[in-house]
Parts: structure tokens; C-alpha cells; sequence
């Protein structure tokens, strides 16, 4: 389970992703399909539809659900699952306002440019649109959280800020896309 306060060096380490992209292991050709289609996480609580032509890597968050991405167009999305059998008096407030607090404070001159409620597969959700800086690259970021039934859900795409209007659709379509499946 991903510890809130391990929040930050996740912001961290999505932050560095587009400058520093080439560093990861990034599955082979044979490895991954160019058209990935529907992912599931291996405990079955949400899938997404990954777009054509994104492909899974490994970022080495051991809680990541899955990751996706185009590296060499700096859009990536992941999805971090958080169980509620020890999360005592969370709710969706709560779990998705500490986590924004977080995400900010691990940003240099942090924006909110929306913040609305919404729902992932009728289940009650918080999206926050996010832009800042880290290690002087300028980011885009969609942050959803999904209050699911046994567990809250982070979805969260981003991008270069040059990028995000060419990504940002994108990325909503794969928040759109998922379904909660317990």
C-alpha cells in the first residue's frame, strides 16, 4: 500500500520522468504491443484503456498499479491504488485534499487551474488540473482521485506544459475510460 508520505517523492519521480525519460527501463517491442488495449491491475480494482501506441514501463513505484506512456512525446499516466482496510476515518475530502497538499508542496510556484467534483464509473471523484515546476521542467497534470469501494484510486496523467493541449484530451479519455471493478 503507498504511504501518504511517500506522496511526495512520488510527485518527484513523475516530475523527472519527461527530462529524464531515456533513463528507464522501458519495455522491448516484443514486450509490450503497440496497442495495449484494456489494462486491469493485477488485484482486479480498476482498468483503463490504454490509447494506441502507448506502451507500459516501469517507473520502480512498486505501489503503481500500472504506468503508460509516450516518452518520446513526454506524456505519461499512472494509476496508484490505495487499500482502505487501515484507513480509518478517510473519506474523499480528506484523502484527496492531503494528496494535493502534498503533490504542491513537492512544486515550484504550484497552480490549481481547476478543481471540480465529477465521477469515474459512477463512483464519487475529485479531479484537480495542476501545473508547476520541477528540476526546472515545466509540467501539466490531471490528478483524480476515486473514492472506490475498498480502495481510493489515484489516476494521474501528465505532461510537458508545451504538450498538454495535444495530451490533455488524452489523458482524460483514459480517466474516462476506467472502470472501478471492486
Amino acid at each position: 500500500m503507498l504511504r501518504l508520505t511517500t506522496v511526495p517523492a512520488l510527485a518527484l519521480l513523475v516530475a523527472a520522468l519527461p527530462a529524464h525519460a531515456q533513463d528507464f527501463d522501458f519495455l522491448t517491442e516484443q514486450d509490450s504491443v503497440v496497442s495495449l488495449g484494456r489494462l486491469a491491475d493485477p488485484d482486479s480494482v480498476i482498468s483503463i484503456e490504454a490509447p494506441e501506441g502507448w506502451r507500459e514501463f516501469d517507473l520502480g513505484v512498486t505501489d503503481a498499479a500500472f504506468s503508460i506512456g509516450t516518452p518520446s512525446e513526454d506524456a505519461f499516466f499512472i494509476a496508484v491504488i490505495e487499500d482502505k482496510v487501515d484507513m480509518y476515518g478517510w473519506n474523499l475530502d480528506r484523502h484527496s485534499y492531503i494528496t494535493l497538499a502534498q503533490s504542491l508542496a513537492a512544486m515550484d510556484f504550484p497552480e490549481i487551474l481547476e478543481s471540480r467534483d465529477m465521477e469515474v464509473d459512477g463512483r464519487p471523484s475529485r479531479r484537480f488540473v495542476l501545473q508547476g515546476a520541477m528540476q526546472g521542467m515545466q509540467l501539466s497534470y490531471v490528478k483524480v482521485t476515486v473514492d472506490g469501494p475498498s480502495a481510493f484510486i489515484q489516476l494521474v496523467g501528465w505532461s510537458t506544459r508545451s504538450t498538454f493541449d495535444q495530451y490533455g484530451p488524452v489523458i482524460d479519455g483514459i480517466i474516462e475510460s476506467a472502470v472501478s471493478l471492486r
